[in-house]
């Protein structure tokens, strides 16, 4: 399915959800008094844009170090499943996805990723989509107790309710990395002193990004699209340049 259909979708059906649900969550709030417990399972949302998941490593090697690489979890679509497998930081099994080919089949994969949460009794979510509302309409729906994602306390960002246990203010000011690390630090954060701001100055400054080491059946490849086009004798130096801004 066409990405901006998708995001067609995303505003005109979206909005009214995320507002029902937001009514739903503020009734059932009156009768829920329990904590939301030990964090024992934690799942990353980001289903699009290969380049920003790259930059979701850091928050999620803290969240390995604090609850295991096996009890990590990725939601993410079909189409962007290959970066998750070249960044190996989520176990093959804990990485669910949902398929772009066609509305019904994404409905469907919707459909089946909440079932599938559900039934793994995570706990908590990091929703690192930047307001689109099918994430935080996922996050909802999953049943985890812990919900952290973006909120659009000064309106600088688009409306999608008020379905998050933990939200945090959106700043368009910081880099991408240093919102997500800022969402993970929310984890632990009381809920009453929300939004904390505040944590921006845990952060730290030097990442160590995941290093891709193309192995011998990648190195073929690329070597014959080179010989094809250009011949076995005339290659030397080669620089890739990649203008693509989308996925």
């Amino acid at each position: 399915m066409n990405i901006d259909v998708m995001r067609r979708i995303d505003t005109w059906v979206g909005i009214p959800v995320c507002f029902f649900l937001t009514v739903i969550n503020k009734l059932l709030g009156k009768f829920r008094t329990a904590a939301p417990g030990q964090i024992r399972k934690i799942l990353f949302v980001k289903f699009a844009e290969q380049g920003a998941t790259v930059l979701t490593y850091p928050a999620v090697i803290k969240a390995t170090e604090k609850v295991g690489r096996e009890n990590i979890y990725f939601i993410v679509f079909e189409n962007n499943r290959h970066i998750l497998d070249v960044m190996d930081v989520v176990p093959d099994g804990n990485i669910i996805t949902v398929s772009t080919r066609g509305l019904f089949n994404t409905l469907i994969g919707f459909l089946r990723a909440i079932l599938r949460i559900r039934k793994e009794n995570i706990d908590t979510v990091l929703d690192f989509e930047f307001f689109a509302r099918v994430s935080a309409i996922i996050c909802y729906l999953s049943g985890a107790k812990r919900r952290i994602g973006l909120h659009s306390y000064t309106g600088a960002a688009g409306y999608r309710g008020n379905l998050m246990t933990h939200p945090i203010p959106y700043n368009n000011h910081i880099h991408t990395i240093d919102t997500y690390r800022i969402l993970f630090e929310a984890i632990d954060a009381p809920v009453q002193e929300l939004p904390a701001l505040a944590l921006q100055g845990k952060l730290e400054r030097e990442y160590d990004l995941p290093k891709f080491c193309p192995g011998p059946q990648n190195i073929k490849e690329v070597e014959e699209l080179l010989y094809t086009k250009f011949g076995q004798d005339k290659i030397g130096t080669v620089i890739t340049l990649n203008t693509n801004a989308r996925d």
